[in-house]
């Protein structure tokens, strides 16, 4: 049996818990379920087959300093920027009962190569108002 991937968001806290799955633990998975489900009401469960390599959390560091430095010289808090660029790079139109519906993909979803080239982006923006992160300043 493959591993499954499992993403469930516990209510109170609305941290992703992330386990992975298999013939061994399957129980333990269906007993966490069912108490999240008892002391929330509900849970949300994504599955992947474990085969894309989700964003690192050097990438994820990153990130933030950029937006944290980004924000700094625009005058932003980092979460500001983090829900704006996530708006302008990850958005796509979805119909929806035959209705546009914009949906904004998750960073958390990203792979690595996604991760990369959203990074690019973030660095492009901030080249746009003129803000140069310190490891562009030797590349120009």
């Amino acid at each position: 049996m493959k591993e499954k991937y499992l993403k469930a968001k516990d209510g109170i806290t609305n941290m992703a818990k992330r386990m992975t799955v298999n013939e061994v633990n399957f129980q333990e998975f269906v007993d966490m379920v069912k108490s999240e489900i008892k002391t929330n009401g509900h849970v949300d469960v994504k599955f992947s087959d474990g085969g894309k390599k989700l964003r690192s959390n050097s990438q994820n560091d990153k990130y933030w300093a950029m937006l944290k430095e980004l924000g700094d010289y625009l005058g932003y808090h980092d979460y500001e920027l983090h829900e704006l660029l996530t708006f302008q790079n990850l958005a796509e139109t979805k119909i929806v009962a035959g209705r546009p519906v914009t949906h904004v993909r998750s960073t958390t979803d990203l792979d690595t190569n996604e991760f990369s080239d959203y990074l690019e982006q973030v660095r492009r923006f901030g080249i746009e108002y003129g803000f140069r992160f310190p490891s562009d300043i030797s590349q120009h």
